[in-house]
């Protein structure tokens, strides 16, 4: 199951340091960042703007070379909490239009979600854009609410649905409300009384 918005951004100085070690191309930066034994120590090393550069221009070759949605987005997960640059803000924005094709789906929004300004956003709204502009389906949409723990609005997705083969998405509403697990249940069996829920929800 994938992570929440917030929760990915709960990064510590080893994870940092890790994907430093894994992007740096320079053996002498590896190095200097494999010493590093505090988050004080990473700090300073990240404080020398060569250094930031450097990493920087290894970074985006990492990301431009990453070949499919998962791998994209840790990479960026990990450079916008390291690099703040104005350059950066444009890759991300040309990153932004490549990626917005219709339809977009989970896979996509996980990506989309580090490219905006996610925090500043009304989410309701956001979802609504994603239906209306993006092609996005109920389903889509159900998954999406479901991974950032808003259960309300999931349940307001699910219940569009007149069927659903995904039982953990079930599964998941129910671990946050009972009531609306027996009322997608209701919902769902007078639909198609004889559907089988399937596990497909990865």
């Amino acid at each position: 199951m994938k992570k929440d918005y917030e929760s990915l951004y709960q990064i510590n100085w080893k994870e940092k340091k890790q994907y430093l070690l894994e992007v740096c191309l320079d053996e002498d930066l590896q190095e200097l960042f494999y010493s590093c034994m505090t988050q004080h120590q990473l700090k300073k090393l990240l404080s020398c703007k060569t250094i930031t550069n450097i990493v920087y221009s290894d970074a985006l070759q990492a990301l431009h070379q990453a070949h499919d949605f998962n791998t994209m987005e840790y990479h960026l997960i990990m450079m916008n909490s390291l690099f703040h640059c104005y350059s950066y803000n444009q890759v991300k924005e040309e990153l932004l239009t490549r990626i917005c094709v219709k339809p977009v789906d989970l896979q996509k929004y996980c990506v989309i979600r580090h490219l905006i300004d996610f925090k500043s956003l009304n989410f309701e709204k956001l979802m609504e854009t994603l239906q209306v502009h993006f092609s996005t389906s109920d389903e889509e949409c159900a998954k999406i609410c479901l991974i950032e723990n808003e259960y309300d609005l999931a349940y307001h997705y699910m219940m569009k649905l007149d069927y659903l083969e995904n039982e953990t998405m079930l599964e998941l509403i129910h671990s946050f409300s009972t009531t609306y697990y027996l009322l997608l249940k209701k919902h769902y069996a007078s639909s198609l009384p004889n559907h089988h829920y399937q596990l497909a929800f990865s």
